[in-house]
């Protein structure tokens, strides 16, 4: 850690690889997560009592799946829909179908809900609910892809402290910016702001 703190250009090139690499850590849990579903529900189908209690969720579960893109259609929009049975969400939470929504241009996921009417239960409320959230972060990425390469480029003089550096673009990072370090600014590089950092301080 300490030999990346006293390197700017290495923290940012770090800071960039993680980027990178986040959507394929991201589908390496989903599939642990699909595997450990998996093993559990090879445990449960042991229980003969179990899998005919399965198989009769399994079958409610199934109609209502059709009946679900029987009305996407209806509407025109089973084009874009793609059924995804890796999906594992806090089953304590949800109770029947779950979705993600994605856009061109973005790895992670835009929009993300479900059915949870366990919630209502546990409220002391009976009924059906369902729901989702709308990842904001997400969407201002797809809107500033098009005419930014980042949000902040730093710069740092020939006297400036590589530790100070360092900190001051993980405090930039912290805040949910996208920074790029750098000795001179690279020709071409589209930027929101430009940060100047000199003789150990920010300018």
């Amino acid at each position: 850690a300490s030999e990346t703190y006293n390197d700017p250009e290495l923290v940012a090139r770090l800071n960039k690889e993680q980027a990178e690499l986040q959507p394929l850590v991201d589908a390496y849990r989903a599939y642990r997560r699909t595997l450990d579903a998996r093993d559990q529900a090879e445990a449960l189908m042991a229980d003969p009592e179990m899998k005919e209690l399965a198989q009769e969720e399994y079958q409610s579960a199934l109609e209502e799946l059709k009946g679900l893109c029987r009305i996407m259609e209806s509407l025109g929009l089973s084009e874009g829909l793609r059924l995804d049975f890796s999906i594992a969400n806090d089953m304590r939470y949800y109770n029947g179908i779950i979705f993600r929504g994605y856009l061109p241009g973005l790895a992670s996921g835009v929009l993300a809900g479900g059915r949870y009417d366990n919630l209502l239960r546990r409220m002391g409320k009976t009924g059906q609910a369902i729901g989702f959230a709308v990842y904001l972060d997400q969407l201002e990425r797809l809107g500033a892809g098009g005419e930014y390469d980042v949000d902040t480029l730093l710069l740092y003089g020939p006297e400036a402290d590589p530790a100070e550096v360092a900190r001051r673009a993980a405090s930039l990072l912290s805040g949910g910016k996208s920074v790029r370090v750098e000795r001179e600014v690279p020709q071409g590089l589209r930027w929101k702001e430009l940060v100047r950092f000199e003789e150990g301080g920010p300018a």
